[in-house]
Formats: structure tokens, C-alpha cells, sequence
């Protein structure tokens, strides 16, 4: 038997369908407005190199260094640095600063003629070719997260700063 004989079962009863309607609409633009930044950052961050890789170059061109901004720690993180000097004659490249102190060099390349130390810096001496350009290819693996500094010289003139930030 039916409880409440005046309700039909046929047509529910209208429950503000207006005001569900518009603020279900509007619960929909919220949740556009809060995932489509997070998504648009999500996507574009690591599809843009522009953001990580970076090219840090002395004030008189002789030093360039390219390397990566951003990177986790306790992975291998690649560095080259190219050095103008006198042609066919052996140019010394002055490694310094946490990023190179408190990490582990994995690899150089090629091959350097000497290597040394200098207080806590490291000494590279490279051969140039005709033009007098010199590339050195360094892997490097850090294992501390966080802000690691560094710098390259290759003269009193000419020195570049590197900064990397390394997460987790």
C-alpha cells in the first residue's frame, strides 16, 4: 500500500533541477580553470629542452659550456665544454665548485694529456686542433639533491659559473 497516496510514481517531484544544472556547470569550469594549467605545465616541462638545457659562455667568448639546468640526483648528468686557445698547442681547463668537487667524474672525453689537482679544483690539459678549439665531454654523477654550483676556466679571463638544481 503506498504511504503517501498524493505522490505519483509516475513523475518524481522536481527537485530545483535549475540550480543543479547551473552549478554543475559551473563546478565544471572550476575543475577547467584548476587541471588545465596543471596540465598544460605537466606537458610542456619536460618536452621543453628550452627550459633545461642551458649554455653558459666567459665574457670573452673563449669558454663555452653547455649543460642541463635541472636534473635528479644520483643520475649521470652530461657536460660540454668547448675552449678557444692557440692552435695545434695544449690548453688547460679548470674544473671547480660542488657541482664538480662533490660528485664523481665518470667520464672524460676524449681522453685528456694531463690531469691535476689545484687546491679543490681539477686540472684538464686538452690538445686543440688547427682552429684552436678544444671539446670536453664530462659525465658527472652527483648524489646530493639540491642547488649545486660550479665553474670552468681556462685562463685568468675566462670563466663561466654553472648552476644546477638536483631533485630527488
Amino acid at each position: 500500500m503506498n504511504e503517501y497516496p498524493m505522490t505519483s510514481k509516475h513523475y518524481p517531484a522536481p527537485e530545483g533541477a535549475f540550480a543543479h544544472h547551473r552549478f554543475g556547470r559551473a563546478g565544471r569550469f572550476k575543475w577547467l580553470a584548476l587541471l588545465l594549467p596543471l596540465g598544460l605545465a605537466i606537458a610542456i616541462v619536460p618536452a621543453s629542452p628550452w627550459l633545461i638545457d642551458a649554455r653558459a659562455t666567459s665574457a670573452d667568448g673563449k669558454v663555452q659550456v653547455h649543460y642541463k639546468r635541472l636534473g635528479r640526483s644520483a643520475s649521470p648528468v652530461e657536460l660540454s665544454i668547448s675552449v678557444k686557445g692557440t692552435p695545434s698547442k695544449p690548453v688547460w681547463v679548470q674544473l671547480g665548485g660542488s657541482m664538480l668537487q662533490e660528485a664523481s667524474i665518470e667520464t672524460v672525453q676524449p681522453q685528456p694529456l694531463r690531469t691535476q689537482t689545484q687546491g679543490k679544483a681539477m686540472l684538464i690539459e686538452v690538445a686543440t686542433d688547427e682552429a684552436g678549439m678544444a671539446t670536453v665531454h664530462l659525465t658527472v654523477r652527483n648524489d646530493a639533491p639540491g642547488q649545486v654550483t660550479g665553474h670552468v676556466r681556462a685562463g685568468a679571463n675566462s670563466a663561466v659559473r654553472l648552476s644546477t638544481f638536483l631533485y630527488p
